[in-house]
């Protein structure tokens, strides 16, 4: 008989969400139950599993909080994300601690009162998908301009950057507009809990860093502080610890925010070369070869994505035809294995 694919009893158990269960599955199935990784645009996870960009982060942030997956941060480029093992996971118990720990403003819609401008919809198109509703709350990314004011304050975006978009300028900051009403403060401690603590290389005085990146929030957007915060913990500070010895002369997380280090000469031409049209194509590349390499397929280009007819292999391609390659084969299912040694699509 065929087998069939089926719900484990703890994952059943688990306590989650039905977003939150949808995201799982789909990150489960991209990465070949966990063989692989996940690195998947946030707005193609959407896409697929029918949500809000925002819904999948928050399913994101949840599922990594309780151990069932792990999140690689990259800059430029699409997150890694791992499955791990079922024996590392929270209890069920734990995760509806960690759930009943988010203030009620992060898991709701937001009611009218809350709201930037008053709600005209009738009151049985109250609570509807906030893609239907001109009047949403700030950007993830952005700082609120006034942050005394934040319920009355409704904030834009100057870009369309999607996640791991590389063009453009790369301070430029592209902060979706998210359904719950996080602003202020507590937009901006689940920015550093989530992206810039995780990432610390040298991880000391948490508190006193909480409050340097609430303040440096004010003057910069999360994604320039974000690029060259991981630029230095993934090159700079390992290097110079290696080089003393110790970590002892690497700056604190709070220090290098109250100096304003993203600013660096230095940083910022780094981030511009990695920003350049052939390091954007390079890396654009590097992606479809893993795509490739998760599908089983081989690198020639098939004819409707060739941006010209000598541009038969991937290393061949032009930067917009590569670009939109890429987003056809995330849009593919990894293939499951029906013999040992053979995979059709899934």
């Amino acid at each position: 008989m065929k087998k069939l694919s089926f719900i484990t009893d703890r994952l059943e158990q688990q306590m989650l969400s039905a977003a939150e269960h949808r995201v799982y599955c789909h990150i489960l199935n991209r990465s070949r139950s966990g063989e692989s990784t996940h690195t998947e645009a946030i707005s193609t996870t959407a896409k697929t599993c029918m949500l809000n960009q925002h819904t999948v982060r928050n399913a994101i942030s949840l599922l990594t909080k309780a151990k069932m997956i792990r999140v690689e941060f990259r800059p430029g480029q699409t997150n890694k994300i791992t499955p791990t093992s079922p024996k590392d996971w929270l209890t069920p118990e734990e995760v509806i601690t960690l759930k009943e720990a988010a203030t009620p403003s992060n898991r709701g819609q937001g009611t009218p009162s809350n709201r930037s401008t008053p709600n005209t919809s009738t009151p049985s198109n109250r609570g509807t998908s906030p893609l239907l509703n001109e009047d949403r709350g700030p950007l993830l990314n952005e700082a609120p301009k006034d942050t005394k004011n934040t319920k009355n304050t409704s904030l834009s975006s100057n870009d369309d950057e999607t996640e791991g978009d590389c063009q453009g300028d790369i301070f430029s900051g592209s902060d979706e507009q998210i359904e719950e009403q996080k602003t202020g403060n507590e937009l901006w401690d689940f920015e550093f809990e989530t992206e810039f603590w995780p990432k610390a290389f040298k991880k000391v005085s948490v508190g006193k860093a909480r409050e340097s990146y609430r303040a440096a929030r004010k003057k910069a957007s999360r994604k320039k502080i974000f690029l060259a915060w991981q630029l230095v913990n993934d090159t700079d500070f390992p290097a110079k610890a290696e080089e003393d010895g110790s970590k002892a002369y690497v700056p604190m997380p709070s220090t290098w925010l109250n100096q304003e280090r993203w600013e660096d000469e230095g940083i910022v031409a780094r981030l511009e070369e990695a920003n350049s049209p052939e390091a954007v194509a390079k890396n654009t590349k590097v992606l479809i070869g893993h795509e490739l390499a998760r599908l089983n397929a081989n690198c020639v280009v098939p004819e409707r994505f060739r941006g010209a007819p000598m541009q038969q292999t991937v290393s061949q391609l032009d930067l917009a035809s590569a670009e939109k390659y890429l987003e056809f084969l995330r849009l593919k299912p990894t293939p499951k294995p029906l013999e040992e040694g053979s995979y059709v699509a899934a």
